[in-house]
């Protein structure tokens, strides 16, 4: 369950979010299961959030740094990931049907049992990240970096 305080902060806007992030440099934020429907998160700094369990269903993450956070089992469907910094978040068995990851930077990001059906990869980096058993189908992976991403068990029509 999300910290309140956390959450409220969060909600108050995301240049003050920021700034309480810069005054709080060593603090985890708490937003474990909040309900973040359709919320605009364009340029939050989430890094090492706890965001196990939160709807992010629409939100908007442009240019949000996630890197090292906790979104194992999110729902990121619909959600706009471009340009976003995951560098080794943890997305495990999230649902990030229909987002788009577009020129996002996943490398070492967590993806075992994610759900990315007709998600958008275009130009996404997914160097050493960990796909097993991701539903990859409707994806296109063209010019999608790879380069020493797991693959085992996922589903799609991609090259092994």
């Amino acid at each position: 369950m999300a910290n309140g305080n956390h959450l409220m902060r969060l909600l108050s806007g995301v240049p003050a979010w920021n700034a309480w992030r810069e005054q709080q440099p060593t603090a985890v934020p708490d937003l474990s299961e909040a309900d973040l429907r359709m919320s605009n998160l364009q340029k939050a700094n989430l890094h090492a959030a706890d965001l196990r369990g939160a709807n992010l269903q629409g939100a908007n993450l442009l240019f949000a740094d996630i890197s090292e956070a906790n979104l194992q089992g999110a729902d990121l469907q619909g959600a706009s990931l471009i340009y976003c910094d995951g560098v080794f978040a943890n997305l495990r068995g999230a649902d990030l049907t229909n987002a788009d990851l577009s020129v996002a930077d996943l490398m070492g990001a967590d993806l075992r049992g994610a759900t990315l059906r007709d998600a958008c990869l275009l130009y996404t980096e997914l160097e050493q990240a960990d796909l097993r058993g991701a539903d990859l189908r409707g994806v296109n992976l063209h010019d999608t970096h790879l380069y020493n991403t797991n693959l085992e068990g996922a589903l799609g029509d991609f090259p092994h």
